[in-house]
């Protein structure tokens, strides 16, 4: 319910409201008197945004009302960027986004192409907030384009760096690099200096394993900048200059240049920059095993976090935690980081955006290769055209034009009868794939349903708790909330807003709940209030310590425990739904593994640029129930692996008949299975590795050879290896293995560089 009230509210006030636009056109005339009134208040707008939020979102309020009031497209369209971008710095994005939005429909609606430029360029920012940079670039290059229209180079100097900073994030350093140069040479041509540019294009360099020369960029812009530019491009210098340091092994100076970024940090309270160099301080530590330090620095962090919307710093807190818990033998704590490391990582993922970047570059680079073959055609083409014409002249008989005409119809009849003839191959090869394919999924289906059948079972133990914590909402709404004042009422509604989305909900990180309710005993007491037990364990699971002051003064109420249940079934109705929703995410992933195995081979398929760990992940999804009855999997992937051209149905394929055939040859399904995967610089290898009963010297030579199996009838086609080694040689790799009495390995061999005429899949 929550969920459909969280959506359909804000579509319904859109279609509402555009509804309203309609009935006004852009040639209503506004009266002198509102757009007097409608000036001022945009000036005053104008002229505390950046040093008064409470008075901005006070003018903002007036200006809105005023706007609808007047029944002007324009004041509305203004109005709705103004209120988008208050939300925005406060925080709340969603209803940002719903402003943006109604805006951006008004502007286009009616030719607004000012207004149109300046809320997608907010739209872009907002998005690059949300960590979606697929859509926080698609906003950014349509503001772009409008400033170009406009011929601002100012303005088009800004869009340049908002879109560098896109690449930036997503890692494409090369490509940021090129938009930072281009807004530093747009705005040096204008005579300004953008030390905020200079510096991001520093830190690229840092990213494309330059280092020497970003130091000395950065150390000529922190020299320049001195006394010019705000503390926020300073406290990026110095981060920047200690990351050089610490990659050189420089720690002594590395820990000073992060301490200056932090002592600017605190000064000015830049609160993402201070969560940075503490997260780097705490590093440094660790690496010197210096584990009361690093924890007290990562205790600031979270301290920092968990109010604050910084979900990449808090992935990277997480990893350190389980890592600093594991080096202390505390196994448990460590993996209950290590899940909220995934779960945030999760949540902030930019693969989506890497693969459609790398997706158009490399559409780019065909296409211009394209263009350059059919130029070359071309002109083989006029080539042979005169070489055949003066052939037919020269000869002149008749004879020679019969016999290559003969000769021209046989040879077409031969290809046609070729073809017709490698399609039947290409059918019937396709068919015996196929079937190994679902022979494979058969064996997997119970797997398959015991992976669904357990987030589904905790789907429905979530169901009526949340259906619980929402009808006692129901019903103790109205007579609770009847007898609060609006000042205390305004107070119920801003905890709420605050415990949503956020993490406050769980255990506390360094407490067992015992010490936290301990803690809470102690300031109920220091504010003269006496709870019942229930109260206090409700304020526990609030994880409501320090205690808010607008909480002490609702709980001072005679019926304040009556307002903490109504508060505590409302905090746990959210935490309730994200539960649900992170199971939903289970399930979705082990749906979409299905779906990409299943998946029909296609005759000709192009072949696609393919992250091999991900192939094998896609497998180890549908396989994973096999897996947990006594096999003991270990994966040795490196963090990331160079993309191939591939057909990803296939290789698919492969991966499931070798895993197969190593958890089949584990004696009683006990045993240990390494997946390794490693490159060098023309092949991606990847060796699959089981300690189970090994392949027969008589057996070794035969193995590959199209209906021979050892297995049990009812177990093996005897294709399964066959039908894999053809699919690893049409890819231009090698398969082999070497086996003994404990210890099997199979080893596949993929080109990182494909040549062109293998560019086909099976």
């Amino acid at each position: 319910m929550k969920y459909v009230l969280k959506h359909l509210i804000p579509i319904g006030v859109i279609i509402l409201i555009l509804s309203a636009c309609g009935e006004n056109s852009p040639e209503n005339k506004v009266s002198q008197e509102d757009q007097q009134r409608f000036d001022s208040l945009m000036a005053l707008i104008l002229k505390y945004r950046y040093s008064n939020l409470d008075t901005t979102s006070y003018y903002a309020d007036e200006i809105y009302k005023l706007s609808y009031k007047s029944g002007d497209v324009r004041m509305k369209c203004q109005s709705e960027n103004i209120k988008g971008w208050i939300a925005k710095q406060q925080g709340n994005y969603g209803i940002a986004k719903t402003h943006f939005l109604i805006s951006l429909h008004m502007a286009r609606e009616n030719g607004f192409i000012k207004q149109e430029k300046y809320v997608t360029n907010n739209l872009g920012l907002l998005f690059y907030n949300l960590d979606r940079y697929d859509s926080s670039l698609y906003y950014h290059m349509e503001s772009l384009r409008l400033r170009e229209i406009e011929g601002d180079l100012e303005e088009i100097a800004v869009s340049y760096n908002n879109i560098a900073l896109v690449y930036y994030k997503t890692h494409f350093y090369k490509d940021a690099i090129v938009f930072f140069n281009k807004a530093s040479e747009l705005n040096a041509s204008i005579g300004v200096v953008d030390y905020h540019s200079l510096t991001n294009l520093g830190i690229c360099y840092i990213g494309i394993g330059e280092v020497e020369y970003a130091e000395s960029h950065l150390l000529s812009v922190l020299e320049a900048c001195k006394g010019k530019c705000i503390p926020k491009i300073l406290n990026e210098i110095y981060i920047g200059l200690g990351d050089i340091s610490q990659r050189q092994k420089k720690y002594e100076s590395a820990l000073s240049r992060f301490n200056k970024a932090l002592e600017i940090a605190q000064e000015y309270g830049l609160k993402s920059g201070e969560a940075d160099c503490l997260y780097r301080l705490a590093n440094i530590h660790f690496s010197f095993k210096n584990i009361e330090e690093t924890f007290q620095y990562l205790d600031q962090v979270e301290t920092l976090l968990r109010n604050a919307p910084y979900r990449h710093w808090q992935k990277y807190v997480y990893e350190l935690y389980s890592k600093l818990h594991a080096s202390q033998d505390d196994f448990h704590n460590a993996y209950k980081y290590r899940l909220l490391y995934d779960s945030v990582s999760n949540i902030i993922s930019s693969d989506s955006i890497k693969r459609q970047l790398t997706y158009l570059q490399i559409k780019n680079a065909e296409r211009d290769n394209l263009e350059t073959i059919s130029k070359q055609e071309q002109h083989i083409a006029s080539k042979n055209f005169l070489l055949i014409f003066l052939i037919i002249a020269l000869t002149s008989i008749l004879f020679v034009g019969v016999v290559v005409y003969r000769l021209y119809k046989l040879q077409k009849k031969s290809k046609e009868h070729l073809h017709e003839t490698l399609e039947e191959l290409q059918t019937t090869q396709e068919k015996l794939i196929s079937q190994e394919k679902m022979a494979a999924l058969g064996q997997l289906v119970a797997g398959i349903a015991h992976e669904l059948n357990n987030p589904l079972g905790s789907l429905r133990g979530l169901l009526e708790p949340v259906s619980d914590h929402f009808n006692k909402v129901v019903k103790q709404f109205h007579a609770v909330l009847g007898q609060l004042s609006d000042e205390q009422l305004s107070h119920v509604f801003a905890i709420i807003r605050e415990y949503e989305g956020q993490d406050r909900i769980s255990e506390s990180f360094h407490g067992t709940r015992r010490s936290l309710k301990k803690q809470l005993q102690k300031e109920l007491e220091a504010n003269d209030l006496h709870l019942s037990s229930a109260a206090v364990e409700q304020l526990v699971e609030m994880n409501s310590t320090p205690l808010d002051s607008r909480i002490v003064e609702l709980l001072s109420l005679p019926n304040g425990e009556e307002v903490l249940d109504m508060l505590h079934s409302i905090v746990m109705h959210q935490k309730g739904t994200g539960q649900m929703q992170t199971v939903v995410r289970r399930i979705a992933k082990v749906v979409s593994a299905l779906q990409t195995y299943s998946q029909p081979q296609r005759h000709n398929q192009e072949f696609e640029p393919v992250d091999i760990i991900e192939n094998v992940e896609t497998v180890l999804t549908l396989i994973q129930n096999e897996l947990k009855r006594g096999i003991s999997l270990v994966k040795n992937f490196p963090p990331t692996a160079s993309k191939i051209q591939a057909n990803p149905d296939a290789l698919n394929q492969v991966w499931t008949n070798l895993l197969m055939n190593s958890i089949q040859a584990l004696p009683n399904h006990q045993g240990t299975i390494e997946i390794i995967i490693r490159e060098n610089n023309e092949y991606i290898v990847v060796e699959i590795k089981d300690n189970g009963r090994g392949i027969s010297p008589e057996d070794q030579d035969k193995i590959f050879e199209a209906f021979y199996t050892t297995k049990e009838r009812g177990y093996g086609t005897g294709l399964g290896l066959n039908i894999s080694k053809k699919i690893v040689e049409d890819h231009g790799g090698k398969i082999g293995f070497r086996s003994e009495i404990g210890e099997t390995v199979f080893r596949v061999e993929l080109p990182k560089h494909l040549e062109q005429e293998n560019h086909q899949a099976l």
